[in-house]
Parts: structure tokens; C-alpha cells; sequence
């Protein structure tokens, strides 16, 4: 029980109950996944896997499986004693990973998680207009761009807009989704360029650099 007081007062007592069941039974356990975190996109393809001790266990049993945990199994099965495990080389795709605890006359649930490999660099995005050399009216600005087609993590577009060709002077950097961009710059001269950047975070090469007035 707990309560709270301070010099002259103290609340009531809140009371809760638990129960040590010291039993080997792992029947009603499901061990706790640490690491990777769950949905993790990443183009890291060796990864060391972790998950809290349960009590009652001997060992471990380690799987991964393409997604949804009904597909066939990659690789092959892990016992192991430790709480953690390391796999190398994993190819491109999306997993899931299980483990379980397992003792000579039971076992738990599989406790699972999801992780994505991206090793690809996206294609590099194109800028679709204004075109170079535009000159625009003092009013919100729109920035077209074209990105290519992926079949990896989602793909966000990095905008990147200079006040000198030289690029030297970075006026604003923002992310997009839409592939479009739009925003209030002012008066003056301006250039800009885009990148895509996938959810593993691998980068493409950059769209050629284009410049606009703004008068």
C-alpha cells in the first residue's frame, strides 16, 4: 500500500495486490521485446536483436518471418540461452521477429516486433517548374517537383532554397511528402534544388539547380 503525507496531513492508504506464482509454467509469459523498435526502417542489414529475461525460461527460441507472422520463415530457428541475438546480412524486405521462452516442458507466446531493410538510394527527383528563369509575382510560390517511383520505405522530399547560385547562403530547408512545396519568400532571387530521402535514410543525389525572381 502507499500514500502520500507531508508534515500534518496524509492521504488514505491505496491498497493493491500481487502474486509471486514461482511456478515453471510459461504458458501464460510472453517475453519483452527491447530491440530493434517496432517498425524500425533502417539499411543497416546486420542487426542484434534483445529482449528482456523471463522467468522460468532455459532458453530462447528466435524467428523472423516475412510480415504479418504467417509467411515462411527467414533463415533459420535461434535457440539460445541469451537474451539477445545477432543476424547478418539480411537482404532487402520487411520482417517480423519473434522470440519465446522455452523450458523442457513448456513454452510462452512468441512476443514480436516488425523491422524494414532498405539498402536502396532512391532515384534523384526532378524539378518540374516554376522553370529556370521564371519570374513570379510577390505572392505565395509554389515549387513543383517529380520524384521517381520506389518500392522501398516511404519516401520524403527534402527542398532546399538559396539566395545565390553558389548555395552558399541557405534561405530555407523543409520537408515534403506532396511532392510540391509552397510558401512566401519575398522579394529577390532565389534557387533551389530537392533531394529524396527514404525512411531508412538513405539519400538520393540532388535535382539540378534552378533559379526564380520573386518581383
Amino acid at each position: 500500500r502507499v500514500r502520500a503525507q507531508n508534515g500534518s496531513s496524509q492521504t488514505q492508504y491505496t491498497t493493491r495486490f500481487i502474486t509471486i506464482d514461482s511456478s515453471s509454467d510459461l504458458g501464460t509469459q510472453t517475453p519483452l521485446p527491447l530491440s530493434p523498435t517496432d517498425g524500425l526502417m533502417t539499411s543497416n542489414t546486420d542487426l542484434t536483436f534483445t529482449w528482456n529475461p523471463l522467468f522460468g525460461a532455459d532458453h530462447y527460441s528466435f524467428v523472423m518471418k516475412t510480415p504479418n507472422w504467417t509467411g515462411a520463415i527467414y533463415g533459420s530457428e535461434v535457440i539460445t540461452t541469451s537474451t539477445s541475438t545477432t543476424v547478418t546480412a539480411i537482404p532487402e524486405g520487411q520482417y517480423d521477429w519473434g522470440v519465446r521462452g522455452e523450458n523442457s516442458f513448456s513454452n510462452s507466446a512468441y512476443a514480436t516486433r516488425s523491422v524494414w531493410i532498405d539498402t536502396t538510394q532512391p532515384g534523384n527527383p526532378t524539378s518540374v517548374a516554376p522553370a529556370q528563369g521564371a519570374t513570379l509575382g510577390d505572392s505565395t510560390i509554389t515549387l513543383y517537383l517529380s520524384r521517381v517511383p520506389d518500392s522501398g520505405t516511404p519516401l520524403t522530399d527534402s527542398v532546399f532554397i538559396y539566395a545565390d547560385t553558389l548555395m552558399t547562403t541557405l534561405v530555407l530547408k523543409t520537408a515534403t511528402t506532396n511532392q510540391y512545396y509552397a510558401d512566401s519568400l519575398g522579394l529577390g532571387d532565389f534557387f533551389w534544388r530537392v533531394q529524396t530521402v527514404d525512411g531508412a535514410t538513405n539519400e538520393s543525389g540532388y535535382s539540378e539547380l534552378r533559379k526564380f525572381t520573386i518581383q
